[in-house]
């Protein structure tokens, strides 16, 4: 996958991404999803089991809530 250059507003470079476990979400030729985390987790019906989940984003992906993610705890 191709890393995204950090002056691009993009998920990857942003404070509320969150990178997905290994064993968590797929989208297919967008690279690694992650989560967003800029507002709290939606509930979620699966099986039978409730349960919660950030929203499963690209790292391509972006929108209007872009905060620059800290570097080594400094933005």
């Amino acid at each position: 996958m191709e890393v995204m250059p950090a002056n691009v507003e993009c998920c990857a470079n942003c404070r509320f991404y969150t990178k997905a476990e290994q064993h968590g979400p797929r989208l297919v030729g967008r690279g690694e999803p992650g989560f967003c985390r800029s507002a709290p987790p939606t509930l979620v019906l699966s099986s039978g089991q409730v349960g919660s989940m950030f929203p499963v984003v690209a790292p391509d992906c972006w929108c209007g809530r872009f905060e620059v993610a800290p570097v080594n705890g400094r933005v």
